[in-house]
Formats: C-alpha cells, sequence, structure tokens
C-alpha cells in the first residue's frame, strides 16, 4: 500500500466522526437531506484526498502557506538571525582574548 502525502489534523479528523454520529439524527430529522449528506460524507472519506494528491493542489495550498508564514514573519526572522550571528561573534571575541587576561578583571569577564 502506498505511503499518503499527508495525514488529516485531528480537527478535520474530529469533524469528520461528529459527522458521521449525526447521520442517524439526520435521517430521522430531515430525511430530505440524508442522501446529499451521505454524498458529502463519503467524498470526505475517499475523495477528498485522492484529488487534492493528484491534481497538486496539496502542494500548491502547502508551497502558498509558507511563503505567506515567511513574508509574514520576516522581520522576526531577520532579528532572530541577527541575535544568533551576534552570540556567535561575542562568543569568538570572548575565547579570543582568554589567554591575555588581566588577573585584576572579574572571572567571567
Amino acid at each position: 500500500m502506498e505511503e499518503h502525502q499527508y495525514e488529516y489534523g485531528p480537527v478535520a479528523k474530529g469533524l469528520y466522526t461528529g459527522m458521521q454520529a449525526l447521520t442517524l439524527l439526520v435521517a430521522l430529522f430531515a430525511t430530505e437531506y440524508i442522501g446529499y449528506f451521505l454524498l458529502i460524507l463519503l467524498f470526505f472519506g475517499l475523495g477528498l484526498r485522492p484529488l487534492l494528491e493528484k491534481t497538486g493542489l496539496y502542494h500548491y495550498f502547502t508551497h502558498g502557506s509558507q511563503r505567506l508564514d515567511l513574508h509574514l514573519h520576516r522581520k522576526q526572522l531577520d532579528q532572530h538571525r541577527a541575535n544568533i550571528d551576534r552570540k556567535v561573534r561575542d562568543d569568538k571575541y570572548r575565547k579570543s582574548r582568554s589567554r591575555d587576561k588581566d588577573p585584576r578583571l572579574p572571572k567571567n569577564w
């Protein structure tokens, strides 16, 4: 059996399970909609994943969401990179002068 490109999340699984549980209530109280309800359940259960995988819509969506995330958080990412670079530079500077320390300086100067 082939591996799927993705798995449904907990919210989607919970909604689908809830819809399955409501099938009996829909059959009892809204009999005119039971056919549509069952078709929707079948599509979500059997047809949505193959449709998204074969058409490539899942890849387009994930690529677009990653680009949007990078665009929205660019300022924070640049700040984080600058902090890392600053820390590396400071550590390098501290360690380079360790042998020429003045004995009168504090221990971790």
